[in-house]
């Protein structure tokens, strides 16, 4: 096919095609693609070159398109037409191109992603810097393996838009919640939808084997999932807490439970942005009124952002004895804080009577279990508290 460094002309070539073996014709076109994409050839012979190329499409054997697409894959010289046609073929000879070629612009992709099947999407999800728009077309059409394939791939751009259709179509499947859950740039309302996602998970998968009964399964699987979202809420800055706040309350999930657990496990800047987003207030007003001690204040507060009256004295206790770790610091870790905060406040509630003050009590109890639960871990050196996340104060 190459004779004293010059291609042989195109119907010569094309005529040993018509009755060679398919082997020698997949070899013969792998040469032709080569020599094109990388011999020094004057604009007439590439010209001849390019058209025998194009004729080659329509060979009838896949391996001799496969050696085309193989040899032009990852080239940036391949003939854009040819590049299309290969990546349009079936899945044996468009896969190196589909996932390498830069000759496909995100246009050509977003296409290519629409009309399927589930591995071509794959391919394209495996590419190195897939990008938003790319990203976006998997998010809204892509088969399950292929959004996993996406997922798993580091070198992707997925806008968050893209992610919350992503969780809108597979937020309850394992694998893609996970990926999702693992990822930095994961924004905190959808982490937060996914956590409800996986609580609702636990609590089905305990309900179903029967460990438990349904109450005493929604109760543990709730507080657990409550627990999980102060982790993470105590490494937010005060944009993203603010925003993960507005989205509980918009969900109901900023709820009187979760704020004296917050209040118990130390997470005071979580307190004074829920409280004052309850209360309808500026929160610089809401944390003069917290930080000035004075127990009118903190039950004014706690009041105007719709508290029950069962659970106020408790809010008044906690920030008094968080003012009092701040105000006087005692040497104390973390746990030794919480379980002090948790005494005075068991000790302050110990003489309510009545159904709500025995729900109200259990539910502190519960808390003090949970605690001395996670000092014990901590001074056996286990730093990973599963779901339940990191217990830093905030």
């Amino acid at each position: 096919m190459v004779v004293s460094g010059i291609i042989m002309i195109a119907d010569q070539f094309l005529e040993w095609m018509e009755y060679a073996s398919v082997a020698r014709r997949a070899d013969g076109a792998d040469a032709l693609t080569r020599a094109y994409l990388h011999s020094p050839l004057p604009d007439d012979d590439r010209e001849r070159l390019e058209a025998v190329m194009t004729v080659l499409l329509d060979d009838p054997s896949p391996n001799v398109r496969s050696a085309m697409a193989h040899a032009l894959g990852g080239e940036e010289g391949a003939p854009r037409h040819v590049a299309l046609a290969l990546a349009a073929d079936q899945m044996s000879v468009a896969e190196p191109v589909l996932a390498r070629s830069p000759v496909l612009g995100d246009a050509d992709l977003v296409d290519l992603v629409a009309v399927g099947p589930v591995a071509r999407q794959k391919a394209i999800a495996q590419r190195h810097g897939v990008g938003r728009a790319v990203s976006a077309a998997l998010a809204e059409v892509g088969e399950e393996d292929a959004i996993l394939t996406l997922l798993e791939n580091d070198a992707t751009e997925i806008a968050p838009l893209s992610v919350e259709r992503i969780v809108d179509r597979f937020g309850n499947d394992p694998h893609i919640r996970q990926l999702l859950l693992d990822r930095e740039d994961l924004p905190v309302r959808i982490r937060e939808d996914l956590l409800q996602r996986l609580a609702v998970a636990l609590r089905s998968l305990v309900t179903d084997k029967a460990w438990m009964k349904p109450e005493r399964a929604q109760t543990v699987v709730r507080e657990a999932c409550e627990k999980a979202t102060l982790g993470f809420a105590s490494d937010l800055g005060g944009g993203d807490l603010d925003v993960l706040v507005e989205h509980l309350k918009v969900g109901g999930r900023l709820t009187p439970a979760l704020l004296l657990r917050a209040l118990c496990l130390g997470y005071f800047r979580f307190i004074e942005t829920a409280l004052a987003r309850l209360a309808r207030l500026p929160q610089e007003r809401v944390s003069a009124l917290l930080y000035s001690g004075r127990t009118t204040s903190i039950e004014t507060v706690c009041r105007q952002a719709g508290l029950p009256e069962q659970l106020i004295p408790a809010m008044v206790v906690g920030v008094e004895t968080h003012l009092d770790n701040h105000n006087h610091p005692n040497g104390l870790s973390h746990y030794g804080r919480v379980r002090r905060m948790l005494e005075r406040v068991l000790t302050r509630l110990e003489d309510l009577s009545g159904h709500e003050a025995e729900a109200l009590l259990a539910m502190l109890r519960r808390f003090a279990s949970d605690a001395a639960r996670d000092a014990a871990r901590a001074d056996n050196g286990r730093g990973d508290n599963g779901m339940f996340g990191d217990q830093r104060a905030a």
